[in-house]
């Protein structure tokens, strides 16, 4: 019977050393998930940052990209009256530069001078073929608002 007492003694000592061993392996695993949710907060934190910075940086761009896409629309207004007030009858003195100016610019044609020809114009009758939404403050009449 004492013998049976003693293996049932070392035997309760064996486990409650496994519960202790298995106590601090838990322990353990926890402090490295604790690290790790801190170092994935932080990460999250800077990515957060980051995106706010680069949506800020895109607004910016954006509201460039439409100034000037509202200032090329007005420079092809301005072309197509131009090429309209050139196409009229009786302007044509107006429309061809004397060869005084030409050789000025170096815009010369043919042998004479060896210079070359311009390059052809592209594009002088080109439309975009995107909605564009434009800023309110680049439409005329809006008090700065624009409902969508």
């Amino acid at each position: 019977m004492k013998h049976e007492y003693n293996a049932k003694t070392s035997e309760v000592e064996a486990m409650k050393a496994k519960i202790n061993e298995l106590e601090q392996l838990v322990l353990k695993k926890e402090s490295a998930l604790g690290d790790y949710k801190r170092q994935v907060k932080q990460q999250m934190d800077e990515y957060t940052e980051e995106m706010k910075n680069q949506e800020a940086a895109y607004e910016v761009l954006k509201v460039n990209h439409m100034q000037l896409e509202g200032r090329i629309m007005e420079l092809n207004d301005t072309l197509a009256k131009s090429m309209r007030q050139r196409q009229r009858p009786g302007t044509m003195t107006s429309r061809t530069p004397s060869n005084q100016s030409l050789v000025a610019s170096g815009r010369t044609s043919g042998s004479a001078g060896g210079a070359a020809a311009a390059p052809p114009r592209r594009g002088l009758h080109a439309s975009a073929s995107v909605d564009i939404e434009l800023p309110a403050t680049l439409i005329p009449g809006t008090s700065g608002t624009v409902d969508k």
